[in-house]
């Protein structure tokens, strides 16, 4: 326990020091191109991204280390600066933690003629955009720190995200990223609806999976039906020794 503490506190100053993720930028996502595209970013928001009613026991006990951890350094520096890095721990050990040390950067990064919406998905769907709003940095800094912001808690309504992402006619790609199942259709049900909302877009859809209770295949499928492909990113926001 000593070591995996030692090890978690390493990470998050090694984090903080070695460029902030909030003020990078990035011409790509999870390694695809994102530049002259019009792109929506669908982010798993359900109570596992931070190890909420993990299924899988490696991820719970991360969860416990992480709070354990934070905790102690609440305790022993004391003050703003133990607040901060406990806070941090909690927030940049999880899924959750890397999912935004993606997807800020890759906001940040766009650039005019781009434009982009983000959807989260947990409890409900929800999203900051009823239109895809313009890649320019007043917007950009705005939704930073709404990214920044996300708490997960729910289930996961893929299909709810899908069709909300469907709903931005100029969108000529959708990333969605997991770390579980949909929990409001079945894998058919989903595929069937994506393929009739996308029978006349083209839409490229991307998946990227997190952890160890996603549908690989189904992930796969869904990608390669529809013009993307399945980025797998199954130790994501795994800093344990173990």
């Amino acid at each position: 326990m000593k070591h995996a503490f030692r090890v978690v506190i390493a990470a998050v100053v090694t984090t903080l020091l070695s460029g902030c993720y909030a003020v990078q930028k990035s011409d790509n996502y999870y390694g695809v191109r994102t530049a002259n595209q019009n792109v929506v970013f669908l982010l798993d928001r359900s109570g596992s991204m931070e190890g909420k009613d993990e299924g899988v026991a490696s991820a719970a006990v991360q969860a416990q280390v992480l709070n354990r951890s934070a905790d102690t350094v609440q305790r022993k520096m004391g003050g703003v600066v133990g607040n901060f890095l406990g806070n941090q721990i909690r927030s940049e050990g999880s899924k959750m933690g890397a999912a935004k040390r993606a997807l800020i950067p890759a906001v940040r990064g766009l650039e005019p003629p781009s434009r982009y919406a983000v959807v989260t998905f947990g409890g409900q769907v929800d999203t900051w955009h009823d239109q895809m709003v313009p890649a320019a940095p007043a917007q950009q800094n705005i939704d930073m720190v709404r990214i920044n912001q996300v708490a997960a808690s729910g289930g996961t309504p893929m299909l709810g995200a899908l069709e909300r992402g469907f709903l931005y006619p100029e969108a000529t790609a959708i990333f969605l990223l997991t770390d579980g199942q949909p929990t409001d259709a079945g894998n058919a049900a989903i595929l069937s609806r994506v393929a009739a909302l996308n029978s006349n877009r083209r839409v490229a859809i991307y998946t990227i999976g997190f952890g160890d209770d996603k549908d690989i295949a189904f992930l796969q499928r869904l990608a390669q039906e529809n013009g993307g492909e399945y980025i797998d990113q199954t130790n994501a926001g795994n800093w344990l020794p173990f």
